[in-house]
């Protein structure tokens, strides 16, 4: 009974216990945006700081690289 109690007791603590977490556990990914953007800058900032490792790209042609990623033209966004 001891043991299951410890158990149940312990579990919570171990899901709560700081890890270091180094570049490599952390996720990665690729922002495409237009050049002008300043939006983009931010919602950038907020994502690394969020963890995620983010690479942003400026581009010209974003429909080019929506269309080749295949996003459909009714959620796509468009500048």
């Amino acid at each position: 009974m001891l043991k299951k109690l410890m158990k149940v007791a312990a579990g919570p603590a171990l899901l709560l216990t700081p890890v270091a977490v180094t570049a490599a556990d952390r996720p990665a990914g690729v922002m495409y945006k237009n050049p002008g953007c300043e939006c983009c800058d931010g919602h950038a900032e907020a994502l690394r700081r969020a963890g995620i490792d983010l690479r942003v790209v400026a581009s010209e042609n974003l429909a080019g690289l929506k269309a080749r990623a295949g996003v459909h033209s009714r959620v796509a966004i468009r500048f």
